[in-house]
């Protein structure tokens, strides 16, 4: 089941609380794995998703979640009856690059005030990375970042379910080199995240 672009913004919004942006965006964006994301900021205070690829999920409502930080990331997930959504680390995949202009541009606006932060992004080694280093560090390397790092060039297809053998391949070593997330550990990404 593809999802609906009205409820990918709904649930960018339910996520984050508002994802629009000024700021010059490209028309498609294309995860680590080659999937491509319409892409358009131009109609509404949301940048919005106009189209993307069927999810294979099991859930009963799958719909692509979108996250940032260091990273701006697509991932497989199920809609919450709450609102939201939920997925796994190894269902995500960063958006990938060539330049600067592949990458998206996002101003979000705080729920509780009227001040916009913008998350500019950056092609650094291929992936879209924010430009923000004093609030997104690229060293040392964070848990949830190593397992973003960890995934991104094995497709979607190789990841579907915990029993998949990539994800039993990746798994304990990425628990051992970074055991708790926190706003201070730092680890190393795994030898076996380079693997086919």
């Amino acid at each position: 089941m593809k999802p609906s672009t009205r409820a990918l913004s709904l649930l960018c919004l339910m996520f984050v609380a508002a994802c629009g942006s000024p700021l010059d965006n490209p028309q498609k964006l294309r995860d680590s794995t080659g999937l491509e994301f319409g892409w358009d900021c131009s109609e509404s205070t949301l940048c919005d998703v106009t189209s993307a690829p069927a999810i294979s999920s099991p859930c009963e409502l799958p719909v692509w979640g979108r996250a940032w930080g260091r990273f701006y990331q697509f991932c497989e997930a199920c809609a919450l009856p709450s609102g939201g959504w939920a997925s796994v680390d190894f269902a995500c995949r960063p958006v990938a690059c060539n330049s600067d202009g592949d990458c998206p541009q996002i101003a979000t606006r705080a729920s509780d005030s009227d001040a916009i932060r913008e998350d500019i992004y950056e092609c650094v080694d291929g992936l879209c990375q924010n430009a923000d280093t004093a609030r997104h560090p690229r060293d040392p390397l964070r848990s949830w970042d190593a397992s973003l790092l960890c995934y991104a060039n094995v497709g979607r297809e190789e990841t579907q379910f915990f029993e998949s053998p990539a994800v039993l391949l990746r798994e304990p070593a990425l628990r051992e080199a970074c055991p708790v997330a926190t706003a201070t550990e730092t680890c190393v990404l795994p030898a076996v995240c380079n693997a086919p």
